[in-house]
This record gives structure tokens, sequence and C-alpha cells, in this order.
């Protein structure tokens, strides 16, 4: 599985469903993945579960001894964390003590302190019990308990901890809404504290890794998150972790331009332009999918198109991500490769197209499935009629396509200033923060020399 370097980002219980995927999927040996999942959770508090894989692996007869022994000392810890943490539920769960508490944590603490005897170790009970939680598969659980210690505690370090197992364990119960507040939550904490640029650098990539779970699984319900992915990815101090710890995630963020939008508004233009930049920069790093984003947006080679066509329309059905978007991410990708084509030639023939699309077969369908008066539409002409910035001219025979002009909106023009406003305000940001950081360095670099 070194093919897969994003695995390395992510903890074990976020590595499970990838393998998952991978055993349904069939790229790897059955056998070989249960072993994989058994060592996954070897170090988990889930040895019930850990028993019967070792039962599918060695057959049903096989002794789970050990792993009943263990089961055992996970059931003695779990019932004591609860107990260290029933006084101070009982009095969460009280509406009276609900409808006392402020914004203030100090003054709650105070309040609950002097009132219920509610003391930090108890809150801190709460984090523990929330993890070991988490541990065991319990998700649920974790998320309650973890969003009760935020609530009261005031330690950043174990708030933070906190808010990457809550992440972690609402992306598990694909409560993709509530996942998506937390990664903003998450990138906050992550973005305030730069007291260890390593460690910060890290953190990102970390971040960029797990919103992968958001933005695709969204992607294919339709929904808004492939913009949301690109606003994150393309931000200047997670771009740059993305090129100094993660180029694989390239891979993403190409797919995201291309999932996201086909239009001709400056504001996408301009994102196909720094994607282009983004990745003829990284020498270390290419696949089909940013080599074809070379070809349409760069190159124009177009003689490569149908080759990482195929090679995508492949990849696509066996990257975990991916796969959910797969339909929009091809769809999109033939279309691009038409408009750009099309752009810079004055004509073309219907073979031509049909091969660079990578269509094997051209045969009209109705436009409406259950409208049989419709009329019939072939998959290359459905596609023609989508490129809305160009006037085509296709012959009744469909053979040949001549492009008589391009077409400019005002709407168009006044999206472009908008987007250029954009940048600058995102570069002007970038830049006022890496003159902080200087400061702050300069600054640190005083105090030691004195």
């Amino acid at each position: 599985m070194d093919s897969l370097p994003y695995l390395q980002y992510f903890d074990r219980h976020l590595i499970y469903p990838v393998l998952d995927f991978l055993q349904e999927s069939g790229s790897y040996d059955a056998k070989v993945i249960l072993q994989a999942k058994l060592d996954l959770l070897s170090e988990t508090n889930m040895p019930g579960h850990c028993a019967e894989l070792y039962k599918q692996i060695e057959g049903e007869t096989a002794s789970t001894a050990q792993f009943d022994a263990r089961q055992q000392q996970v059931d003695e810890q779990l019932a004591k964390l609860e107990q260290d943490c029933r006084a101070v539920l009982d009095v969460l769960e009280n509406p009276e003590v609900k409808n006392s508490l402020r914004q203030d944590k100090t003054q709650n603490l105070a309040f609950l302190r002097d009132n219920h005897g509610v003391t930090v170790d108890q809150i801190e009970a709460l984090f523990r019990l929330g993890q070991f939680d988490y541990q065991r598969g319990n998700y649920a659980g974790a998320i309650d308990h973890l969003y009760h210690f935020r609530v009261l505690s005031t330690d950043s370090r174990l708030l933070a901890q906190a808010t990457w197992g809550k992440l972690a364990a609402e992306i598990l119960s694909q409560n993709w809404e509530t996942a998506l507040s937390e990664l903003t939550k998450l990138r906050e904490v992550v973005d305030a504290d730069s007291s260890d640029a390593r460690l910060q650098l890290q953190n990102r990539a970390w971040l960029l890794h797990w919103s992968l779970f958001l933005f695709f699984n969204n992607a294919a319900e339709g929904a808004n998150s492939l913009q949301e992915l690109l606003d994150l990815f393309l931000a200047p101090a997670y771009l740059n972790a993305i090129q100094t710890c993660a180029p694989h995630l390239l891979r993403y963020l190409t797919v995201a331009v291309i999932s996201a939008a086909v239009e001709r508004t400056g504001h996408y233009q301009r994102r196909i332009r720094d994607l282009v930049r983004i990745i003829e920069a990284q020498r270390d790093y290419s696949d089909c999918f940013t080599k074809f984003a070379s070809v349409v947006f760069s190159s124009h080679d177009y003689s490569l198109a149908p080759k990482l066509f195929a090679e995508m329309k492949a990849e696509v059905a066996q990257d975990y991500f991916l796969h959910n978007a797969a339909e929009q991410t091809l769809r999109n990708a033939q279309l691009l490769t038409l408009a750009s084509y099309l752009g810079l030639h004055q004509t073309a023939s219907f073979a031509t197209l049909l091969e660079l699309a990578g269509i094997e077969s051209n045969t009209a369908q109705s436009s409406v499935e259950d409208d049989a008066e419709s009329t019939p539409i072939t998959p290359l002409g459905a596609l023609l009629e989508k490129i809305e910035h160009l006037d085509l001219d296709i012959d009744e025979d469909e053979v040949q396509v001549e492009v008589l002009r391009r077409k400019t909106s005002a709407a168009d023009q006044r999206a472009d200033v908008v987007a250029k406003t954009r940048m600058l305000i995102e570069r002007s940001q970038y830049l006022h923060t890496v003159h902080q950081q200087q400061q702050a360095r300069a600054a640190a670099k005083a105090m030691r020399a004195q």
C-alpha cells in the first residue's frame, strides 16, 4: 500500500474505511486486507473486532483467548472512567445548571466548583473518557464527552486534542455538516498557534488530509464542497504545506478544479492558471490528473489527452476519495478538453472530438428518457451544448464543428474584477501574516540575546 501516501496522515480509525474500500474493490488480496485491518486495530481498544478478524484469517475454530483477556481489561477501564465522570455528567445534565452556564468558562468553572463541587480533574476525566470511547469505536460517545469537555475546559493543549478527536469521530459517524464546522474550528486553532513553525506546518498537512473525507463525500451529493476545498488548498499557508510536505495532494486539488465548475468566469480561469503554475513548479510529483491539466490548460498537446483520460477513468474508480465524484470528474474533464481544443481551432471533425473526449460510441439518445417526443441527442452533442462561451455551428450530419465566435458577457467581466480584488486581499493578508511572524522571531531572538 505504498501507493497510498496519504495513509501516513490518518489515525488508525480513519484508515479503516479506506481498507474497507480496497477490500470491496478487489484491489488487493482479501487476506492481505484482513491482516492489515488486524494489525491496524491491534493497538486500539477494539479486541472484540480484532477477534472477528482473526477468525476470518485463521478460521472459525481459532482460539481468541488473547483478545478475550484484552476485552476484559477494556471493560474494567471503561467502568472506572465512567465512574470518574458520573458526578460531573449528572451535574451537566441538570436543566438548572445548563441554564446557569455562561460564555465565560472561568466563571462557569467557579460556579460549578462552588455550587456542585466539580473539580478540574473531573472535567479532564471527560476528555479521557471521550478519548477512550473513540479508541473502542464508540464514536457517538466520544462526540458527546469531548463536546462537554470543551464546553468547560480552559486547557488549550487538551482543547486542541479534543477538537482533533471530535472531528475524527464526526467523520467516522458521517456527520458531514457538523464535521465541516469542526474543521473550521480546528483550522482556527492550527492557524492561531505559531509558536512552533514546523509543528504548525505538520498540523496543516494533517488537516488538509482529513478534509478530504468531508469535501469528496459531499461532492457526490452536488454540494459546494469542492469550492470549499479549493478555498482551503489554495490559501497560501496551506498551499505551502502541500508543496513542502504533501505534493501528492495535488491530485485532489487538480480534480477539485476539474470537477468544481466549468465556467468561463474570471475567477475560475484564474484558478486554472494558479493550478498550472503550481503543477509546473512541483517537479517532484505528477500523475495522470496533473498531466491532464498541463495538457489541456498549458501545453495543448492534445495527442496525449485520450491516453490520459483513459488513465484517469481507471484511477478515479480505485481511489477511495475520488470514486464518489467519478462521473462528475470525467464528464467535466471531457468538457474542458473539448472547450480548450475548440478555443484554439476554427473547425474540428467529430472524429477528432470523439477521440479527444474518449467517447467510444456516439449513438443518439433521447435527451429526456421518459419523453418519446424529445429531440435525440448524442453524447458528444450533449457536451458541445454545454460549451456556452463559444458559438458553435454543428452540421446536420455531425461530421464537423465550426467555431463562429467567442462570447464575452458583462457578468464575466464583473466576476474577473471580483476575483482580482479577492486575490489582492488574500495576498495582502498573507504578507501581513509573514511580516508578523518575522517580527515575532526577531523579538524572540533579541530576548535570547539578552
